[in-house]
């Protein structure tokens, strides 16, 4: 067997080597920058639902406490408030 076909073998191997190693640390990198966003949008969502909740029970709750004894007002319940119609 000649000298470059050697060569060759063993820059082929070390390239299917580099290759592997790169896709899975792209792959876990990728799986944990995923998690991290998902985790954000979580944690945005869950604050502004809590800050609603907060702001109906404090400033909505008290200027509708006469209308509720009568009928059922949909703005005492946070969760129908829908800000993007």
């Amino acid at each position: 067997m000649k000298l470059l076909l050697k060569f060759n073998l063993v820059m082929v191997a070390l390239f299917a080597i580099a290759i592997a190693a790169t896709a899975a640390v792209s792959r876990d990198l990728l799986q944990r920058n995923a998690r991290e966003e998902i985790y954000d949008n979580a944690k945005l969502l869950i604050e502004s639902a809590l800050a609603v909740r907060d702001y109906t029970s404090r400033n909505i709750a008290p200027l509708l406490e006469t209308q509720i004894k009568y009928e059922f007002r949909p703005e005492m319940v946070s969760a129908l408030f829908n800000p993007w119609p």
